[in-house]
């Protein structure tokens, strides 16, 4: 009698546990709508990092953090930008280099003034 009590209850729960489940996949097999093409080609990507991200130093220049432009070297009046050399007044994607000073070259356009910074990539100096 208790086996078969225990078997009757086993069965009434399963049978409940069934259609608890087939509930929620019916509402998973409907259809969801989801944002439109115009919606999402207007959201931002959060790991985009075209955006300009910029502090200003005490002259109140705009200092570059997120550019693709990157210091290496000045010497004398040649600057290292983005593993190419440059010049005094020569243009490094749309800016042009108007100040070469001993640790910063000032670049401008027609909108904005940046300032770059040289950077401590590494430390080790290989010499071939």
């Amino acid at each position: 009698m208790k086996k078969l009590l225990l078997l009757v209850a086993a069965t009434i729960s399963f049978a409940f546990d069934k259609l608890h489940y087939e509930a929620i996949f019916n509402e998973l097999k409907k259809p969801r709508i989801g944002l439109d093409e115009g919606k999402i080609s207007k959201i931002k990507d959060p790991f985009m990092l075209n955006q300009k991200s910029q502090i200003q130093d005490l002259d109140g220049l705009a200092i570059d953090t997120n550019s693709s432009l990157h210091l290496q070297a000045i010497f004398g009046k040649m600057v290292k930008i983005s593993s190419k050399w440059y010049r005094h007044n020569e243009i490094v994607n749309d800016y042009k280099i108007t100040q070469i000073n001993e640790n910063n070259v000032i670049l401008k356009n027609k909108t904005e003034e940046i300032k770059l910074e040289i950077t401590k990539e590494s430390r080790s100096v290989e010499i071939k």
